[in-house]
């Protein structure tokens, strides 16, 4: 009895095994992004990693964290922007990448958003009452995936960067380079 269970146990964990791998497979995405142009914003560099599940051979969603490099500009007492110091922040977001293939080649178009939030991991130096420190995230993102294998390809694109939070936003278009795997 005992010996009919465990083969019945490992003969359906090989077969949801099987169909999940035909539907679908793991897949990560290794990105950054360089200078920004926005407004007040340009300097917000990024390097994250988004881990998740291909579900099909147009559609990837996944979970991402890593680190940003920012340094927000606000408008000093006399209204001029004022520039401060570099802080580090680090993102938790949740990533969906939808593929657009050209024929039945490896290479594709990519539409997609992050949305989440960032912490800073120091205490802002700006003098605004309303800069808090965890601030939401959102990056919408396009451009294209040079595929080198099913799995492996480079993503070279734009990122559409808004940080929405009432009297602080911050909106910014960067070049962003990366790796799928």
């Amino acid at each position: 009895m005992k010996r009919s269970v465990v083969f019945i146990s490992l003969a359906l964990t090989l077969a949801f095994s099987a169909a999940a791998q035909e539907s679908g497979h793991f897949q990560g995405i290794a990105s950054g992004n360089y200078k920004a142009v926005g407004f007040p914003q340009d300097r917000h560099y990024t390097a994250d990693i988004s881990l998740g599940w291909r579900l099909n051979k147009g559609n990837y969603a996944g979970l991402g964290s890593g680190l940003h490099y920012i340094s927000h500009t606000h408008k000093d007492e006399n209204s001029r922007p004022d520039r401060g110091p570099f802080v580090k922040a680090i993102p938790l977001y949740a990533d969906y990448v939808h593929y657009f293939f050209f024929g039945k080649s490896l290479f594709s178009f990519y539409l997609g958003m992050e949305a989440g939030g960032t912490y800073e991991i120091a205490e802002p130096t700006c003098n605004l009452y309303s800069h808090h420190r965890l601030r939401p995230w959102l990056n919408g993102k396009f451009g294209f995936d040079a595929g080198i294998t099913r799995d492996i390809g480079i993503t070279l694109g734009v990122n559409l960067i808004a940080v929405p939070t009432g009297g602080d936003s911050e909106y910014m278009l960067a070049p962003a380079i990366g790796l799928r795997f």
